[in-house]
């Protein structure tokens, strides 16, 4: 069912949206919705299956449902304000994302899929370069290299490249207790930590095809 307000006032639209199932695409609604534009990676998920209530204005509702996607699957108990443009953008919330193709979503080869549960507070921008969010996640899965890490639990702040709090991995091939700031780039990788490393596998890893295993308590900064 759909209710609506003051529609001929984009900026004013109010909209109650209480879909059963929506197969449709971002571009479409765009056409059909009077002053809707969604950031433009937001494309990248066409076509999509909605399921759920949308309540609120065009730019600044919340969101509570399941978005079936090109990328994956998104769980959603979001509020998302995008007044202020992409990099402005502010939101907070649960999401859940179930396989969701993270390479293609941010343009990196380097990542692949994740499944993460995720409570976010204060966040700010939508691209990798603007993205700034207080973030507690559970990490069932997530692919870097080529290898699929598994057991993460991560409680901080990420901004851009860098992390700044604390996590712990129980997987396999690495069994890590972290707190600190870690800012990996292409090319090179920052960091002021410490950490109790039970175990890392880099070769199993692929971190390095030359050292193998890491154990012991560290208090580094390495640039």
């Amino acid at each position: 069912s759909l209710s609506t307000n003051n529609l001929t006032n984009s900026s004013a639209a109010l909209i109650n949206l209480y879909v059963d199932e929506l197969n449709t695409s971002l571009n479409n609604l765009k056409r059909i919705i009077p002053g809707f534009k969604p950031p433009e990676q937001f494309y990248k998920l066409d076509p999509i299956s909605f399921t759920g209530d949308i309540e609120g204005f065009f730019n600044d509702f919340v969101i509570y449902g399941n978005l079936e996607s090109r990328l994956g699957s998104v769980i959603l108990d979001t509020r998302l304000d995008t007044r202020g443009g992409v990099n402005e953008a502010k939101y907070s919330g649960e999401v859940f994302l179930n396989d969701f193709n993270l390479s293609e979503w941010t343009d990196n080869p380097n990542l692949g899929f994740a499944t993460v549960k995720a409570k976010i507070e204060n966040g700010k921008g939508l691209t990798l370069e603007t993205v700034k969010t207080d973030l507690i996640a559970e990490v069932e899965r997530f692919d870097f290299r080529g290898y699929s890490y598994s057991n993460v639990v991560l409680e901080g702040i990420l901004e851009e490249n860098l992390f700044d709090g604390d996590f712990t991995i129980k997987d396999p091939n690495i069994d890590v207790d972290f707190s600190g700031q870690i800012n990996i780039t292409d090319n090179y990788i920052k960091s002021d930590f410490t950490s109790e490393i039970t175990n890392i596998d880099l070769i199993k890893l692929n971190l390095s095809k030359d050292y193998s295993k890491i154990q012991g308590n560290f208090d580094m900064s390495v640039e």
